[in-house]
């Protein structure tokens, strides 16, 4: 990863966990999470990258590996075919505020409707099998910023 590229994903995630708020700075335990996997074809570059508290197997970054259907859901693992400039990421915005947003190239953050999101996640008119199951990754991720001591702030 290009010093650029860390710098814009550092800034732009205000160097605090994406999903947590937890500090991610030079002494703690935080690594640049690939939400298309590198094995899949995931690339250095910001609309891909996310910075979380913990590594591959610990932490948040450990949880998004362990629980691939809800980290899906939740934005943080985004299938090979996806484009990680498109599928919404449910994250904190780095102005103190979470809520879904798309995590742009050039590094910004553009937020998203909830109801873009149960677009995006819905097949023909399974809106509400949708929404229902965005609301229990989301449930599932507040118990672990719950667990992990981080902020949630809607």
């Amino acid at each position: 990863m290009t010093d650029h590229v860390r710098m814009t994903v550092s800034g732009r995630d205000d160097e605090r966990c994406a999903l947590t708020r937890l500090y991610c700075g030079p002494q703690t335990q935080h690594s640049y999470h690939h939400r298309v996997l590198r094995s899949q074809g995931g690339v250095d570059n910001p609309e891909t990258l996310v910075l979380l508290q913990g590594t591959g197997t610990t932490g948040v970054h450990g949880w998004v590996h362990a629980h691939p259907a809800s980290a899906r859901l939740l934005g943080y693992l985004v299938p090979s075919w996806g484009d990680p400039a498109v599928w919404p990421v449910w994250r904190y915005d780095g102005l103190g505020r979470r809520g879904w947003c798309r995590q742009l190239p050039d590094g910004y953050l553009e937020r998203v409707p909830v109801d873009a999101v149960v677009r995006f996640h819905s097949t023909g008119a399974d809106a509400t099998k949708a929404g229902d199951a965005l609301v229990g990754a989301i449930g599932e991720a507040r118990a672990l910023v719950a667990r992990l001591g981080g902020d949630f702030v809607d």
